[in-house]
């Protein structure tokens, strides 16, 4: 499982077209949730390309899927890419830096295997999953990031299959970098990996 679902205003950085042909436009859904003001990273490819910019400065419901991307400065930051937008009635604000915003959410679940052991955070554990995305005719891997209040349950480690859901918010510190802020956490059975690609769990 690897679903994201947001609700905020569409924001269009750029559209481009890739080596292949393919048309695809980058943005962010903007909105204020929580207890803060977000802007999460979003791109679509081919005929969502073509809808996301139809939806520029406009109120949207997105869903989608979570995947690590390499910066050309060799950094991975998470995006969500778009599967489905709707239009939808919503109020709006102008938000800090000066676009519109409206109140909403990003919420996004995930099930996978644990790829590093868990780090421990102040008054959190910080837990590595991979995770399964959509790749070609295939399954591909990817990664997340996730933070989970408190202490983890017993016996999750490096291999623990786990499914995990909550907020997806930028980090206050770093407001480019995604991570899943987790308020729910099930755990399946822990497994043997042998070295190289983990074996993806579904649940």
């Amino acid at each position: 499982m690897n679903r994201v679902t947001a609700l905020g205003v569409f924001l269009l950085r750029e559209r481009r077209t890739s080596a292949r042909g393919v048309p695809y436009a980058l943005g962010w859904v903007a909105f204020r949730g929580m207890d803060r003001y977000a802007r999460v990273p979003v791109v679509g490819h081919g005929v969502l390309a073509d809808r996301l910019e139809a939806a520029h400065g406009a109120p949207v419901v997105l869903s989608g899927f979570l995947r690590e991307r390499t910066e050309r400065t060799g950094e991975t930051r998470l995006q969500v890419v778009a599967e489905e937008v709707f239009p939808v009635e919503l109020p709006t604000f102008r938000a800090p830096l000066g676009h519109p915003a409206a109140d909403g959410y990003a919420r996004a679940e995930v099930a996978g295997l644990v790829a590093l052991e868990p780090k421990p955070l102040r008054g959190a554990v910080g837990l590595r999953v991979a995770v399964r995305v959509p790749e070609g005719d295939g399954w591909g891997t990817s990664f997340v990031n996730a933070v989970v209040l408190g202490e983890l349950p017993q016996g999750v480690g490096k291999g623990t299959r786990v499914y995990m859901a909550g907020a997806l918010m930028p980090r206050k510190e770093a407001p480019e970098r995604l991570t899943l802020y987790a308020s729910e956490l099930r755990v399946g059975v822990r497994v043997s990996r042998e070295a190289g690609e983990p074996e993806l769990a579904v649940f």
